[in-house]
């Protein structure tokens, strides 16, 4: 329950600036892009602490979080 939780909260409060960000600021350098795809990194590890970084991509597809650059 906590983890729906979570999820929604990432999904309703934060996620949206993040689009927004990124299309208003619309970053073209792989660095960029990365520190973008960071926050959303770190609130999938927020979401699910109990994971190590290699798990990260997989929680993301689990959350059906799509990656912010698409």
């Amino acid at each position: 329950m906590l983890r729906k939780t979570k999820r929604a909260a990432y999904i309703t409060l934060v996620r949206p600036h993040l689009e927004y960000a990124t299309a208003a600021w619309d970053p073209y350098r792989q660095n960029q892009v990365d520190q973008i795809e960071s926050v959303q990194n770190w609130a999938v590890r927020f979401i699910n602490p109990n994971m190590n970084s290699l798990q990260v991509l997989q929680m993301k597809h689990d959350l059906s979080l799509d990656p912010l650059n698409e």
